[in-house]
């Protein structure tokens, strides 16, 4: 991945260059004042994702 810094790629025991998924979490509370940012890095094969959405 371009930018990816080469100890991360060694961190995750990947080669330079592969695809991960980077997923940026941020949190806000009720009155819209940041509360949380984070930035989480997953190799292939490592994870799943689930997302639900309320009907009604």
């Amino acid at each position: 991945m371009p930018g990816q810094p080469l100890g991360e790629a060694a961190d995750l025991e990947l080669e330079p260059g592969s695809a991960v998924l980077i997923v940026h979490h941020v949190v806000y509370d009720m009155q819209d004042r940041l509360v949380e940012v984070d930035e989480a890095t997953y190799p292939p094969g490592r994870w799943a994702f689930e997302k639900g959405y309320p009907i009604g």
